[in-house]
């Protein structure tokens, strides 16, 4: 029964909203009737989406300073999770390798670099942690050729991945 004066509606309404009686009265009507309103929701977001999307920007962008300190603070105490799904999202944009086919080459290898058959000494500055092995591939095709280190791989880059250059340093460092 709605009552046209809104005080008394509103009375009305924090009286039983206390209540457990009507608190069960709603979970009853949620229970029996959950597929309508299920529908009924997602059809309104459906049809609202565009407003919503508009009036989500316009809040952010007069809110902008608020919502780049609740960012970094979440960053801040999630950082190792954006930084792991970064670098999954990474290998598999650029090389094309999940995490399962990365571990799965990582152990084949033995844990070890294909060039020095050692593991990776190279640690993040930032962090001070050991980083993963690198993934070497053709610049030309694209075609992976396995995991080296992280020395080993920017070796191979500064002589261009050219055989005969590398074929020349080692024999300038046999002779001399």
């Amino acid at each position: 029964m709605p009552y046209k004066d809104k005080e008394k509606r509103k009375e009305n309404k924090q009286k039983y909203s206390k209540t457990s009686k009507y608190k069960r009265y709603q979970m009853e009507y949620y229970i029996k009737n959950k597929e309508k309103i299920v529908k009924r929701t997602k059809k309104y977001a459906e049809e609202h989406r565009n407003e919503k999307r508009e009036k989500n920007k316009i809040y952010r962008d007069n809110n902008k300073k608020k919502f780049q300190i609740k960012h970094k603070l979440y960053y801040q105490a999630n950082k190792e999770k954006f930084q792991t799904r970064y670098l999954r999202s990474y290998r598999k944009r650029k090389y094309g390798i999940d995490e399962v086919q990365f571990n799965k080459l990582l152990s084949e290898q033995g844990g070890v670099c294909l060039i020095c058959q050692k593991g990776e000494t190279n640690h993040d500055f930032r962090t001070g942690e050991l980083i993963k092995m690198s993934i070497d591939h053709d610049h030309v095709t694209g075609k992976n050729r396995g995991l080296l280190c992280g020395k080993c791989n920017r070796a191979i880059g500064l002589f261009e991945d050219n055989p005969i250059l590398l074929r020349k340093a080692a024999e300038y460092l046999e002779n001399y």
